[in-house]
């Protein structure tokens, strides 16, 4: 059985949750209706390459942060909607069925899930003009420091920051 992607006013997308989770810094993972809940801050990584996820992950998970992983974009936006809202989502531009820049397109078309920050990871270079606002990119191959201060800075001292 195939999901659909619901469509940006559908309540399960459009309406901000609760935070279930009792931080008081409002970072810590919010549980969707029908999901998990999450007991770490956590990073969603998108990429298709089976070694690029596992390196993210080893360096995510070392730092405190629970992470799930998604092998497109079409995949990511079945895991946001079905799992959890990520403080991060870690994207590479280069996958197929729907690619990063495909990804971001739709998140920030979402009100809730636009305000989830952007790192992009990929071998790509991005032009310029191309580049989102609220988007952080990095050149792989990522050294381990350089991606953890990346993502310090965007959240600010997480976990093992």
């Amino acid at each position: 059985m195939t999901k659909s992607i619901p469509h940006p006013d559908d309540p399960v997308i459009a309406e901000p949750v609760a935070d279930t989770t009792g931080a008081a810094d409002g970072r810590t993972t919010q549980p969707l209706p029908g999901g998990r809940p999450l007991k770490r801050p956590t990073v969603l990584v998108v990429d298709d390459s089976p070694d690029a996820q596992d390196v993210l992950r080893e360096y995510l998970e070392s730092s405190g942060y629970d992470v799930l992983v998604a092998h497109n974009g079409r995949d990511a936006l079945a895991t946001l909607v079905e799992q959890a809202t990520p403080i991060l989502v870690v994207i590479d531009l280069l996958m197929p069925v729907m690619d990063g820049m495909e990804l971001i397109e739709v998140l920030n078309s979402y009100r809730r899930l636009a305000q989830i920050p952007l790192l992009v990871v990929s071998g790509v270079d991005v032009p310029a003009a191309s580049r989102v606002q609220r988007v952080r990119y990095l050149r792989k191959p990522v050294r381990r420091a350089d991606f953890l201060a990346s993502v310090s800075e965007i959240l600010g001292a997480g976990p093992g920051l």
